[in-house]
Order: C-alpha cells, then sequence, then structure tokens
C-alpha cells in the first residue's frame, strides 16, 4: 500500500512536466479536437498530434527556463513547434477520450533534447537580433463610403503593429499612421526603392518598415438578395465590405524589399464575418481575422533572410578610402576575404579619387567587423575605420 502511495504520489509530481536525461526530454502532452467533421480516427490522429506540440512546449520550457525568451513569441512557435513532431523520437499513448463531441488524448514522448536545444539557441539569436531592431508600419489605408468619399483608417495598420510588437519588434509610431515621418510621400510599396527606403531610414530612424495600401470599399444595400440588408422599417442591418490590400517589407539600409504580399477583401464570400453593426466593424473584423495571416506572410521570408545572415553572413558595404589605383581594388578585395568571420567580398560601382566601395558578407554586426579591421593591415599600412553605422561602415587605409 505504501508503495502504491508512493508512485501515485511521483506519478502526480511528473504529470504534465518535463524531465531530463542525457539525450532525451520525456514529457506528457494533450491534445483535443471536435469530432464532429471529421470522425473518431483521424480526430484521434490530429488530437495525437497537437498532443506532441504540446510535450515539446514544455519541454521547451524546461530547456528556456529563466531565459529571456517566451514561449508566448510567434517566432519560437513558427521556428519550433511547427516541426513538433521532428523532435518527438518516441511516444506512448496514456490515454483517449470522447466526452461531448471532443476527442482528448494524452501522450507521453521522449522529445530530442540535443535538436531541440540546437533550434532554441538559433531562435533565441533571431530574437535577440529582432529585438534590436525597428519597425515602422506605414500604410496609406483608406475607408471609401457608397458616395466615393476616402477618409483615413487605421485599422490594419493598428492589427499589424500590435502582432510584429508582439514578435518582438521595437515599433515606431505603435499607431501605424507615419506621422513620426514627418509627412513622407506614399508611393506604391511597388514602387518603392533604395532612395525611399534612405528617406525613411532618415525620419523615422526605422530598421525595418512595412509600406503599402490598403482600401475598405462599403457597400451600399442592395435588393433583391437572399439575405435582407434592411429590417421591416427599412433600416440598415447588413454592412458589407469589399476592399484590397498591396503590402511590402523592406530592409530600409539596403532598401532591399523582403516580403510582399497582397490580397482582396470580399464580405460576400466571407461568411465567418458578421456584416452587422457598421462599416466600421466590418472592416474590424477582417483586420482580426486576416492580420495574423498578412503577418506570417510577410514575417516568413524576413526569418528566412535573418537566418540566412545567421549561417551565411550580414550584408554589409564597406567604403574605402585611399587606395592607390585600380589594380589595389582586386587587392584589397582578397585582403577583407581573410579577415576572419567574413565570408565574402565583392568590389561595387565605380572606382573614384583612390575611393572604392565594397559588399561585404560578414557573421557578426558592423561594430564587430570594424573592430577586427582596427587590427588589419593592406600592405603593411593600418585600416582607420571612420564611421560605423548600420550596415555600413567608412574605412580609410592610413598613408
Amino acid at each position: 500500500m505504501k508503495m502504491k502511495i508512493t508512485l501515485s504520489l511521483c506519478a502526480v509530481l511528473l504529470s504534465g512536466s518535463a524531465f531530463a536525461a542525457d539525450d532525451v526530454m520525456t514529457a506528457e502532452g494533450t491534445g483535443q479536437v471536435a469530432v464532429a467533421g471529421m470522425g473518431e480516427e483521424k480526430a484521434f490522429d490530429e488530437a495525437k498530434r497537437r498532443a506532441m506540440r504540446d510535450a515539446v512546449e514544455k519541454a521547451a520550457g524546461v530547456l528556456i527556463q529563466g531565459d529571456s525568451m517566451t514561449l508566448n513569441s510567434q517566432l519560437v512557435r513558427d521556428r519550433v513547434f511547427a516541426t513538433s513532431q521532428g523532435y518527438v523520437k518516441k511516444h506512448d499513448v496514456v490515454s483517449k477520450k470522447v466526452e461531448r463531441g471532443v476527442m482528448t488524448v494524452v501522450i507521453r514522448a521522449e522529445v530530442g533534447k540535443a535538436d531541440l536545444d540546437k533550434d532554441l539557441v538559433a531562435v533565441k539569436g533571431l530574437i535577440g537580433r529582432m529585438g534590436k531592431n525597428k519597425m515602422i508600419v506605414i500604410l496609406d489605408e483608406r475607408s471609401i463610403d457608397d458616395k466615393g468619399i476616402s477618409t483615413k483608417s487605421e485599422t490594419l495598420a493598428t492589427s499589424l503593429t500590435d502582432i510584429f510588437k508582439a514578435d518582438g519588434w521595437r515599433m515606431i509610431d505603435e499607431k501605424g499612421t507615419g506621422d513620426s515621418t514627418g509627412g513622407f510621400k506614399l508611393v506604391q510599396a511597388a514602387g518603392m526603392g533604395m532612395p525611399e527606403a534612405k528617406e525613411l531610414a532618415r525620419k523615422a530612424d526605422a530598421d525595418y518598415v512595412v509600406y503599402g495600401a490598403v482600401a475598405f470599399r462599403y457597400q451600399p444595400p442592395v435588393g433583391g438578395g437572399l439575405i435582407p440588408e434592411k429590417n421591416e422599417k427599412g433600416e440598415q442591418i447588413l454592412f458589407f465590405v469589399t476592399g484590397e490590400y498591396d503590402l511590402a517589407m523592406f530592409e530600409v539600409t539596403t532598401g532591399r524589399q523582403l516580403a510582399k504580399v497582397a490580397g482582396k477583401f470580399d464580405q460576400k464570400n466571407m461568411n465567418q464575418i458578421q456584416a452587422s453593426k457598421s462599416y466600421a466593424q466590418t472592416a474590424f473584423d477582417f483586420c482580426k481575422r486576416d492580420a495574423p495571416r498578412i503577418v506570417a506572410e510577410l514575417r516568413n521570408p524576413v526569418l528566412e533572410y535573418l537566418r540566412n545572415q545567421d549561417v551565411n553572413g550580414a550584408d554589409l558595404k564597406v567604403k574605402v578610402s585611399g587606395l592607390k589605383d585600380f589594380g589595389e581594388v582586386s587587392d584589397f578585395e582578397q585582403a577583407i576575404e581573410g579577415v576572419a568571420n567574413v565570408r565574402g567580398a565583392t568590389s561595387s560601382g565605380d572606382f573614384e579619387k583612390g575611393t572604392q566601395e565594397y559588399e561585404v558578407s560578414y557573421l557578426g554586426k558592423a561594430q564587430d567587423l570594424g573592430r577586427a579591421l582596427i587590427t588589419t593591415s593592406f600592405k603593411k599600412k593600418k585600416l582607420q575605420v571612420l564611421s560605423v553605422k548600420n550596415n555600413q561602415l567608412e574605412v580609410a587605409i592610413a598613408k
């Protein structure tokens, strides 16, 4: 009897928690899914998949406990938990039951500690990189009524800003109105390039910008529809909205477009949104539903870009003065490629008055490369780092 009590107590202590072995962490996970519409077999498979994800989250929680990275970060979920089954080396179904149409599955999983820890470290690096970057959301967002009158709106801009802020970005002008840019003239997102990006960087002091146009179009009531848009008193009770958006995300220091997303809002094809109360409420419901998807489409290419920087190096620009002739341009290119953590260097632009600009792929920040160049010489001449700003360095060859 005493042994049974002890074992039961241990079971309670271990239930829902994770404990570490040398190579694996064991954790229990619970998954639930409605049976209706998919049948018990498919519901069981889906509930088991969710239980595996839950187990991985608990194992990850043990590994990152006390760290600055949190399980609530969407970056962690996108990077780690989306492939949670890949970390599960072995699992046993502890229980399976259906109550009130809901399938509940509890599993005990052995989670690969080394693989999970490796990816968590990678995500931590991304969060650290993004946490030091500033973003602004600038949208030419309009609500257009049935008479064609256009008014300024902030509905989608606010939703996007809130989600990016939760990711860890340092947001400028959190309402996304663009006021902090000092009246920067908006152009189509597709036409934005280096000059516009540089002006945004100067005026808004932003590292990244989500930029583009959004239109919500209010549809006046029409008769003869299957669903009446007015009640028996002639009062409007349904408020249909259509519209479109065209957004792009840029790294403003380089002017590089990292992501682009465009689409349409069409209320009449979206039964899940109630077209009631007001046009503004319908537009708000649009944004509440679609903003997470839009952010994901913007976020994922940016994550790939940042991961590529972690693996292959950041893209830095190094302007070098003091080169004697064009022959030294190639020589300096080879010299900078010999600096530790430099993955590659190519000369760009024209050689003029002893000055040449190089594009350098570097595993680290611009400040780190600057410190490395200070200790480097070119043809027995020391290098002087005159300025380091964003991803750009200015270097002079000592006389």
